[in-house]
């Protein structure tokens, strides 16, 4: 589902700059500049791309559970950091149409590549968010599902056909707020695993001894036997359903971070990032 909304979000972004960019230049009546505008596009998914290629690898070449654990921590952290960053900054934007038909004009009147350029950078923006949201997703949830992302590109390429070629008026700015919304919860889950994960290096390097570690609480810990119809067996014990990794529970962590038994910074840097996040958002949203 994550990777549903994710890259549902980012290319329907890129989408609508594309569109935004080409209409202005058929206005202008420079039609023939549309070509530079699918090189510039290409040549930022090329980037993005390569950019995801070399995550890929470098996620694959950790050498030890401390390198990766470390590795998958600072990835999380940044991701987070970015995303809610954004997220904000989204809800305060008011012309981003203006903004990119301004650009465009700016680019044809400085000639030479320059609105290959501008493309290829608005563009590839999305693509590189787009591909450290979804390294980030895969480290949360363990792997990606490639037909939630296939769904999400093709969900954002028929409502940009709707509004730019059918003429459509879809309400876009509901789907913005909410999906930044859910993408706050997101960042927020992001930040909490990115703690759990800072816990499994330093436990991984011998700096911290696990038993050790202070967690407010602990919900529904694995027993022996089941104790009821809403526990499942895992392993060599049962889990209940609100578990984290319950039938119910594993999906609440893969949405939002949720956790059954967190540490104390765990907690608290997630209730921060919900409530300093949250408020930021509200208030960007009702300036609008």
């Amino acid at each position: 589902m994550n990777e549903f909304i994710v890259v549902f979000r980012e290319a329907l972004e890129a989408s609508l700059i594309v569109g935004i960019i080409g209409a202005t230049l058929v206005k202008l009546n420079r039609k023939e500049a549309l070509r530079d505008v699918w090189l510039g596009l290409g040549l930022a998914l090329a980037a993005s791309l390569a950019l995801g290629a070399g995550l890929y690898g470098l996620g694959n070449a950790s050498a030890s559970k401390a390198w990766s654990a470390g590795l998958e921590a600072a990835m999380l952290f940044v991701t987070a950091g970015f995303l809610l960053y954004m997220v904000v900054w989204m809800a305060k934007r008011q012309n981003i149409g203006a903004e990119l038909s301004a650009g465009t004009k700016d680019a044809l009147l400085a000639g030479g590549a320059s609105l290959k350029i501008f493309v290829f950078f608005v563009v590839a923006r999305e693509g590189f968010e787009t591909v450290l949201f979804l390294f980030s997703v895969a480290k949360m949830q363990g792997g990606l599902s490639a037909a939630w992302a296939l769904t999400g590109a093709a969900a954002a390429a028929l409502i940009a056909y709707l509004v730019f070629l059918r003429g459509k008026k879809v309400p876009l700015k509901p789907f913005f707020r909410w999906t930044s919304a859910f993408l706050l919860l997101l960042g927020a889950g992001m930040t909490a695993y990115g703690i759990h994960e800072t816990e499994e290096c330093l436990v991984a390097l011998g700096w911290l001894e696990k038993n050790n570690i202070a967690r407010p609480y602990v919900w529904f810990p694995p027993q022996t036997e089941a104790v009821s119809a809403f526990y499942d067996l895992k392993g060599e014990k049962y889990v209940h359903w609100m578990h984290d990794k319950g039938r119910i529970g594993q999906y609440l962590k893969m949405l939002f971070g949720y956790n059954s038994d967190p540490n104390w910074p765990e907690l608290l840097l997630w209730t921060t990032c919900i409530v300093v996040g949250g408020t930021f958002w509200w208030k960007a949203q009702n300036k609008n």
